[in-house]
């Protein structure tokens, strides 16, 4: 419980944090700092690394409780975290989406500011704090790309409901820009695996894969939608989507997300409610309809909100 919310791990995280300490580690090694200095720098890193990640998801709820809406929990899982909540009125909806990049933004800002202080008296840890500034600034811009399930296409939709007077062809047309977006993601990743000889870069196809598949169950008649409206007429029934991002208030579109360093979204111990939605892969199922609830992305959200790992 932070802040009055309650917050949920999920099992991939006992695989991430371990993940996360081996890089820091590697680097002050590689830096020429000893094994014990060098581990308090990994377990360092890996702490602010989550509060990176919950920072994010955090903001989006805090902002969401401030204009009326309920928030329920957050969840952190592979792909970063999400925000679950109740849906309300459409016009938050942009302030809520951008909560999450403006909290990543300033704390990329105060970790540059701590690299800065700590240059010249701890350099491996001052490379540490650099490093994690470098990955909340890329989740902050990378979930303002215009295209659902980002907190980006999230704002996107608002203005093309208003302009358009149709929510759902305005829901429509974000999710599409949020399949190109995957899609161009997905494939750079590949291309740098293969002609850059760099396997990391693989990380970028699954994130692709997974904002595809969450963005095209966010379409109006996605399969999501689909699913959740034949769901919803039996009770006890559970739909099993895909996501991690910030809510959008949407039936069809289970939330934001936001993509951690070296993160995932797993399904583990996925919140369900008779005729609700049961989320899996960090980025929940659409729920029956708009009184069921709202999902909203580290990163990454981050469905959810989200938050990005790299």
């Amino acid at each position: 419980m932070i802040l009055g919310i309650p917050v949920r791990v999920g099992w991939s995280w006992l695989v991430i944090a371990p993940l996360v300490a081996g890089t820091f580690l590697g680097r002050a090694v590689a830096g020429g700092e000893g094994w014990p200095s060098a581990a308090l720098v990994g377990m360092i890193g890996t702490v602010l690394f989550v509060a990176g990640v919950l920072a994010h998801e955090l903001s989006h709820a805090v902002v969401a409780r401030r204009r009326g809406l309920t928030v329920h929990r957050v969840t952190l899982f592979v792909f970063g975290g999400y925000t679950e909540m109740e849906p309300g009125d459409r016009r938050h909806e942009p302030v809520v989406a951008l909560a999450g990049p403006v909290a990543s933004l300033v704390t990329a800002g105060v970790l540059w500011g701590g690299a800065a202080a700590l240059g010249g008296r701890w350099e491996a840890a001052a490379d540490a704090f650099g490093l994690l500034a470098v990955v909340n600034l890329a989740v902050a811009v990378f979930n303002l790309l215009p295209g659902l399930p980002l907190d980006g296409g999230r704002v996107l939709r608002s203005v093309l409901a208003r302009r358009l007077g149709d929510p759902e062809k305005a829901t429509l047309l974000a999710a599409r820009a949020g399949q190109v977006l995957a899609a161009l993601l997905a494939l750079g990743g590949s291309a740098a695996a293969l002609l850059a000889e760099a396997p990391v870069m693989l990380w970028n196809v699954l994130v692709g894969w997974f904002l595809y598949r969450v963005a095209t169950e966010s379409q109006p008649g996605g399969p999501g939608r689909r699913r959740s409206r034949s769901c919803g007429r039996r009770p006890g029934c559970r739909v099993s989507g895909s996501r991690g991002g910030g809510g959008s208030g949407d039936r069809g579109d289970p939330g934001g997300w936001s993509p951690g360093i070296g993160g995932g979204g797993d399904g583990s111990a996925a919140p369900s409610r008779p005729g609700g939605a049961r989320c899996l892969g960090g980025h929940p199922g659409p729920p029956p309809t708009d009184r069921g609830r709202r999902w909203t992305d580290g990163g990454a959200r981050s469905a959810s909100r989200r938050s990005l790992p790299w």
